[in-house]
């Protein structure tokens, strides 16, 4: 083609445009390869988020599963509500208050203000 002239007239000019070939395809699968793994972090990290949530949502149905669980227990006089002295009942027993205080994840300070906030 047009190039044929200009190798027969300057023959060391087709090492450069092999090399120029060479570094071209090189930064061009660099590039391409990039965006793959770019894409591919993305969709891994979205992936990963899915996940916790759906984690986190599991456990927030363990946990509210587990907590009507044990205020069932405390209700005393099964009429639906507890009161503040099955509350306080419910928290004196060492085992039901240690549970109620795992399950709910608080500590001591926050275990009696859990009655006023449910």
């Amino acid at each position: 083609g047009d190039l044929e002239v200009l190798f027969q007239e300057k023959p060391y000019f087709k090492l450069v445009v092999a090399i120029f070939m060479i570094i071209s395809s090189w930064a061009i699968l660099s590039i391409l390869t990039a965006v793959v793994s770019e894409n591919m972090i993305t969709a891994t990290e979205k992936l990963i988020a899915a996940e916790r949530e759906e984690e986190d949502a599991r456990h927030k149905m363990c946990t509210k599963s587990k907590l009507e669980q044990w205020f069932l227990v405390g209700d005393k006089d099964e009429d639906g509500k507890m009161t503040e002295r099955e509350f306080r009942d419910l928290l004196s027993d060492d085992f039901k208050g240690d549970e109620l205080r795992s399950t709910a994840r608080i500590d001591d300070n926050e275990i009696e203000e859990l009655f006023y906030v449910l």
